[in-house]
């Protein structure tokens, strides 16, 4: 809606470029064809730990609503994640304020699955339409927080574990007196492998 005169229907025609004579009808359709007004909240970085993240809220005053967030997992051991937005000053009949939220997961360094999980979800609420003067003006919290994956945990643990196991047996093999080591030729005939073998008792 253009800037004009409280209460003064001449001078939003005569902002909308509309000429005389102007009807009420040819005034409402003008109105209803602007475009929506548009305000986008922007996070920053966020995050607790070895996750970060970053969250974007855009917002229209037809109630329409784009939230794109991402995060990143820079340690060795995934995360469970909650993003969110909240606008604290635009609430609905029960107090509660309106809330975009964003959940998802994030894998470690030893774990399967990807490091950085980007999200974008569209959608409306009446909330923002009814209240857009108040959305301009809310006071915007953002969150990011982490809990840790379990299964992401079991993954990285056990191949640690594994080669823990491993070095452990070469070396108990290794300083055992009936063990002979030895250069042999490799399989290949293209190199020489260095060889223990130990008698079975």
């Amino acid at each position: 809606m253009p800037a004009h005169q409280a209460g003064s229907t001449r001078d939003l025609a005569f902002r909308l470029r509309m000429t005389a004579p102007i009807s009420v009808a040819a005034l409402i359709e003008a109105v209803n064809g602007l475009p929506a007004a548009a305000i986008v909240f922007n996070s920053g970085d966020l995050g607790p730990s070895t996750v970060t993240g970053s969250v974007q809220v855009g917002l229209q005053s037809d109630g329409t609503a784009s939230i794109s967030s991402h995060v990143r997992e820079s340690g060795a051991i995934g995360h469970n994640y909650v993003i969110a937005t909240a606008l604290l000053d635009v609430v609905d009949s029960n107090g509660n304020a309106l809330v975009f939220v964003h959940e998802g997961t994030v894998h470690g360094t030893f774990a399967i699955g990807k490091r950085d999980d980007d999200k974008q979800t569209d959608g409306s609420n009446p909330l923002i339409a009814s209240q857009w003067e108040t959305v301009k003006t809310s006071r915007v919290q953002h969150r990011l927080h982490v809990s840790t994956d379990p299964i992401d945990a079991v993954e990285s643990v056990v191949p640690a574990l594994f080669a823990a196991a491993v070095a452990v047996g070469v070396v108990l093999f290794a300083a055992d007196p009936k063990t002979r080591c030895d250069w042999q030729r490799a399989d290949d005939g293209q190199g020489i492998d260095f060889v223990c073998v130990r008698p079975i008792d």
